[in-house]
């Protein structure tokens, strides 16, 4: 099994069980999300010379949070940041990057601390298709069976060649940290979940889990797609380690 990532990138290694490739987290028997309204923080993110796909979240007029292997591979100027729009195709907001964040722990090992910010060059119009999402409370707990909403473009299926390119939504549960360790090396800022045959793969990537209308975590990768015995794999935004990257990267 590969381990997906969810926007098309390489996903961060997890453990030497776990083969990383470029594109691998669709949204797996989503339900289409006829309206951006409903979600609109969430983001596109297209990368020019190779037509690969990430998600990502508006958490500022000025930033985008997505996870960092979708940011590692690109030179800002091939990175274009669309808001707005429940199809990929329509204009929405287009926004250049001025800016991209990404921790040193991971540049050093690719196992630690997937999480990317970047800044646009251009603040976001804020309105009913464009808006922020607020980061999870320090009251919000993630413990085993809270559910999750996660949205994206990515792939419909493992064998789907293609992504669509309608925005889709679904529903997973978080699941016990043990029972994650058992399919993978997790480190204290990630955890895991997944839910009844739906998931997140290939083209997902950096894309936000949803509790209580709060980002609390981004989606990075998993072995396969929507197998309840591989959950997907995120960073959890509470980690104090990763709160501390974002509001730092907000800062400049």
């Amino acid at each position: 099994m590969n381990f997906r990532i969810l926007f098309a990138l390489p996903f961060v290694v997890l453990s030497s069980l776990l083969t990383c490739t470029n594109s691998e987290l669709r949204i797996v028997k989503g339900n289409k999300v006829t309206n951006i309204e409903s979600m609109p923080y969430v983001v596109s993110i297209s990368f020019v010379i190779v037509g690969d796909y990430c998600a990502g979240s508006i958490v500022t007029e000025r930033f985008v949070l997505t996870a960092a292997h979708c940011l590692k591979d690109y030179e800002k100027i091939y990175i274009t940041v669309i808001a707005g729009v429940t199809d990929r195709r329509e204009t929405g907001q287009r926004r250049k990057v001025q800016k991209k964040f990404i921790p040193n722990s991971y540049k050093n090992n690719k196992r630690f601390m997937d999480i990317g910010m970047i800044k646009v060059l251009t603040p976001f119009e804020l309105g009913p298709t464009v808006n922020t999402i607020p980061l999870c409370s320090s009251s919000t707990t993630l413990t085993p069976d809270t559910e999750m909403q996660i949205s994206g473009w990515g792939k419909l299926g493992k064998y789907h060649l293609t992504q669509p390119n309608t925005l889709r939504t679904t529903v997973v549960s978080i699941k016990k940290k043990e029972f994650c360790r058992t399919r993978y090396r997790l480190t204290e800022e990630m955890f895991c979940a997944t839910g009844d045959g739906t998931d997140g793969c290939e083209g997902d990537s950096g894309t936000a889990g949803v509790v209580n209308d709060q980002l609390c975590g981004v989606l990075i990768g998993g072995r396969g797609c929507a197998n309840p015995k591989n959950p997907g794999v995120y960073t959890n935004v509470n980690n104090i380690t990763v709160r501390s990257f974002i509001q730092e990267s907000m800062n400049c």
